[in-house]
């Protein structure tokens, strides 16, 4: 059940709108963000500064303040007040990218694609640069070159922060990471970018990308010994599978879906879960067939 020289994770989907920062401050009413593990708390603390020397005669309010106690009174203030979040988040968007991603339909780059890779690493866009270590990634990671996938993916997030990309840019980043630490056998940091990554395709109403999720999620839960968890999500991915128009793309996922219920029908011996197993890998067939696409009716 793997794509594009091995992974069942690897995708480079196209289109990227949203935001980079999921948890931005909300200055107007002073909240500091705390994140831990996925999870978001908010501590109030709205800063209060009381300046000024009051005296009153008679009816006449005056206030006495020299320049050095302004001073003083302005570098206080300036130091309290909350540190801004920066402008509005870019797309950051590479057309190029998007051409190349269109050319391999949906199947990661393996070194065969190296090409493109490097053509994207030497624009001048940084973003586009951004893309080429992603790409690049991709192939390390199936490739097995975990060092490589890593050192990659770092340069790649450098440059969506410095030019504070949207949140959806990261969507193949959070899946790349995802395969890297799968391939650990880090499944608890897996899952949280793959959430993470299944939260901007929700967004985005991309339904293959949502069932591609799904399904990698699935066989998390599964390499992790919890297929009682991975049916689940397989479960919410047939919906969006027999959504889709492109039977090709409905060939692929039937196929690993059929593939997450045989691994629960394995650990918990469920006759249900091997007659989906068997409907579905039919079903693929028959996608695959009508997709006219001989890989597809090969799977």
């Amino acid at each position: 059940d793997q794509r594009g020289g091995g992974s069942p994770f690897l995708r480079a989907p196209a289109g990227q709108l949203s935001r980079c920062h999921p948890y931005p401050h909300t200055s107007a009413e002073q909240l500091q963000a705390i994140h831990f593990r996925g999870k978001v708390f908010f501590s109030e603390t709205p800063p209060s500064l009381i300046c000024g020397l009051f005296s009153e005669h008679k009816t006449i309010v005056h206030m006495s303040l020299n320049l050095t106690s302004f001073l003083r009174f302005a570098a206080l203030f300036l130091f309290l007040l909350p540190a801004k979040t920066g402008g509005a988040q870019a797309s950051c968007n590479c057309p190029e990218y998007d051409k190349f991603r269109a050319a391999l339909k949906n199947v990661s780059p393996t070194a065969e694609d190296s090409a493109a890779g490097r053509a994207l690493l030497l624009s001048r866009d940084s973003i586009c640069k951004a893309k080429g270590y992603e790409w690049m990634a991709n192939i390390a990671v199936t490739e097995r070159d975990y060092e490589k996938t890593d050192d990659m993916l770092s340069r790649a997030e450098v440059i969506y922060k410095k030019n504070n990309c949207a949140e959806a840019t990261y969507r193949n980043y959070y899946e790349l990471r995802a395969s890297y630490f799968f391939y650990q056998a880090s499944y608890t940091t897996a899952l949280d970018f793959l959430l993470k990554a299944l939260t901007i395709a929700e967004k985005q109403n991309d339904k293959y990308e949502q069932a591609f999720i799904l399904l990698n999620i699935s066989h998390t839960f599964n390499r992790s010994r919890q297929a009682d968890k991975g049916i689940v999500y397989a479960r919410r991915a047939l919906p969006l599978i027999y959504a889709l128009n492109n039977k090709s793309q409905q060939a692929e996922l039937l196929n690993r879906a059929s593939a997450r219920y045989l691994y629960h029908y394995q650990d918990f011996d469920s006759k249900a879960s091997f007659d989906t197993c068997e409907m579905l890998a039919n079903q693929s067939l028959r996608a695959g067939k009508e997709s006219g696409n001989k890989r597809a009716e090969m799977r």
